[in-house]
């Protein structure tokens, strides 16, 4: 029984990291990680730490390895992060702020819709006094 589980424990390890490729691969190639959460990835290495204090006290096994590769995902991620970031430069940082301070106006993308007047359609709108 003990052999069945840790051929289960091998066999999951390995689809596990098999899992995490893909993202790690995107991310290093792309150089983007706007799609994941700062804090997500300073949690999670903070997380893989105290839970190494759990591990070491397991017998020796594939929980060693997936966690092992969980640590070093989890650094590289935060690594990728810290220096990507610190990497943009001045053009695209005044960018990024004429950006958002157009959204902020209400002319960026993703500004709600506004309402159509009365000069654009002819009718009045819901809910006014003259309707």
């Amino acid at each position: 029984m003990a052999q069945i589980a840790f051929i289960a424990g091998t066999f999951s390890t390995f689809l596990f990291i098999g899992s995490n490729v893909p993202m790690l691969w995107k991310a290093y190639q792309t150089k983007d990680l706007h799609s994941y959460s700062k804090l997500n990835i300073i949690l999670a290495n903070i997380g893989n730490l105290v839970y190494w204090v759990y591990v070491l006290n397991l017998p020796v096994g594939p929980i060693y390895l997936l966690h092992f590769f969980y640590t070093i995902t989890s650094l590289i991620m935060l690594v990728l992060l810290i220096r990507h970031s610190c990497k943009q430069t001045s053009r695209q940082a005044w960018f990024k702020r004429m950006m958002n301070w157009k959204i902020f106006r209400g002319y960026g993308r993703s500004s709600p819709p506004s309402r159509p007047n009365y000069r654009q359609t002819g009718r009045l709108p819901v809910g006014s006094p003259c309707s």
